[in-house]
């Protein structure tokens, strides 16, 4: 329940909004992250093919813990039953 004054101005709604709005920023911001680790898998034509499936595995890790982050980020909260294994 929202704290009030006596003429009934909502007190925390300045708060609650610029909270929703670092979410919401957040939210996007790790989901740019996610698609910059997406886009960027370009490796050394020179490397070995055991190197470039170490470099896609990681690229993968990467973009599926920012998937992840954002999902907690929507949730608004984290505890050990929202961990993924």
């Amino acid at each position: 329940m929202n704290q009030s004054d006596e003429d009934g101005i909502d007190l925390n709604r300045g708060y609650d909004i610029g909270f929703l709005d670092g979410l919401k920023r957040a939210y996007e911001l790790v989901g740019n992250l996610g698609d910059f680790y997406e886009s960027n898998n370009a490796v050394n034509e020179d490397v070995t093919n055991e190197e470039k499936s170490l470099h896609e595995n990681a690229k993968k890790s990467q973009v599926n813990a920012c998937r992840y982050a954002q999902h907690v980020i929507r949730k608004n909260s984290f505890g050990e039953e929202d961990l993924p294994w």
